[in-house]
């Protein structure tokens, strides 16, 4: 596997920018659940 190491670079940058999307999609719902919740 001569390719890996590019490809592999390639596909963790990809996983990390789908990561980040995901994370930041999902931080932003809890904060919308956070402020439909009535406080204490």
């Amino acid at each position: 596997m001569v390719y890996y190491d590019a490809t592999s670079r390639i596909g963790f940058s990809h996983v990390f920018i789908q990561l980040a999307k995901v994370i930041a999609y999902t931080s932003r719902q809890l904060k919308f659940h956070k402020k439909e919740l009535p406080g204490p």
